[in-house]
């Protein structure tokens, strides 16, 4: 399912305060006991390029493992050389 069918809020949200809302609406949902099963798609290019503060991006990295092995959450990260978004 798309995800603007999903949670429509987060591509009409215009201001970065409505982003963060319904970023945390996701996140409250994903966590709930009855979530619905989730798949992503995270480029290997964007799981090397660290920015900002080092600590957090580990954080982040630990946060992505973590969710990964959860029965409800898949996620994919395609190598650098896969064709693109258009061949997933």
């Amino acid at each position: 399912m798309c995800e603007r069918r999903l949670w429509p809020e987060v591509s009409r949200a215009r201001e970065p305060e409505q982003r963060i809302e319904a970023r945390i609406g996701r996140q409250k949902m994903l966590d709930d006991e009855d979530a619905p099963p989730s798949r992503g798609i995270l480029f290997e290019a964007v799981l090397r390029n660290a920015l900002g503060d080092l600590q957090a991006w580990r954080a982040q990295l630990e946060h992505l493992l973590e969710a990964s092995e959860r029965p409800d959450i898949t996620l994919h990260v395609p190598p650098r050389s896969a064709a693109g978004p258009t061949a997933w």
